[in-house]
């Protein structure tokens, strides 16, 4: 009579270590994995802000101007872009999908977008039915439609192909706003981000008067990225925002010196 031989199982003791084992592995993979995620989002997120940059020097052959843009409704900068970009498949950093979380319920941060479906504050985006929202914003130094500058700083000149400075000079950004006006003198921000922009930033005297801190988020590793006027695109660190030519008398040629 033929007796089958009897299996042998796993012992207890063996099974542990084969799941210590694979939980080791997942350890050590994970911070890889994530590492490798964040990457690939700022490349994404690269692609995006250069998509939008590129659709100025189609709008400035079409209309003269760099860009006529007034803030809201059919003159929003997302409104206006959409007949030469696909506007709406790259207005929002992949880093930065969930709307704004903060009290007035349109400003962004590192993780957020700006804007809320129920805040039409720039108008009704006629796409949606709803708010405009994204995660980037223009710089505003390079709107031919104001007829004022602050501070009696000058815009970039009318014609895109002669704004001085402009392999230095941003058009859009990563920003917690649509838009922004840097100034020389602005510092940075006394603190990151993610202690300033929900209880001090959000509706303080600051907000209309450091505009860089608008564009001054570590949404990609303490970078954030920049499209410029003469179509391409960079990952800047924060502190070198202070480099760039916002408008063409800017002055300041060394990054700042963060403290934190």
């Amino acid at each position: 009579m033929f007796i089958m031989p009897r299996r042998r199982g796993f012992t207890l003791i063996e099974l542990l270590v084969v799941v210590a084992i694979i939980a080791l592995l997942i350890a050590i993979l994970l911070p890889s994995l994530a590492k490798a995620k964040k990457q690939a989002n700022t490349t994404r997120c690269l692609a995006n802000v250069r998509g939008i940059g590129m659709a100025l020097p189609i709008y400035s052959t079409d209309w003269g101007v760099i860009f006529n843009y007034n803030g809201s409704g059919s003159n929003f900068w997302v409104n206006i872009l959409r007949q030469y970009a696909t506007i709406d498949k790259i207005r929002t950093c992949p880093e930065a999908v969930s709307l704004s979380i903060y009290p007035a319920d349109t400003q962004g941060d590192s993780t957020h977008s700006w804007g809320s479906p129920n805040n039409t504050v720039w108008g009704t985006d006629p796409i949606t039915g709803k708010g405009y929202s994204g995660s980037y914003g223009m710089n505003g130094w390079d709107e031919y439609g104001f007829t004022t500058s602050p501070n009696g700083h000058t815009h970039m000149p009318n014609k895109l192909p002669y704004a001085r400075g402009s392999t230095d000079a941003p058009a859009f950004a990563d920003c917690l706003w649509p838009d922004g006006w840097p100034d020389e003198t602005q510092p940075a921000p006394p603190a990151p981000a993610a202690t300033w922009a929900a209880s001090n930033y959000q509706g303080s005297t600051t907000w209309g008067d450091t505009d860089i801190w608008r564009f001054f988020m570590s949404r990609h590793n303490r970078n954030i990225n920049v499209s410029f006027l003469d179509g391409h695109a960079a990952t800047v660190p924060l502190p070198n925002l202070w480099t760039l030519k916002w408008y063409p008398d800017w002055p300041i040629s060394n990054p700042m010196t963060i403290s934190w």
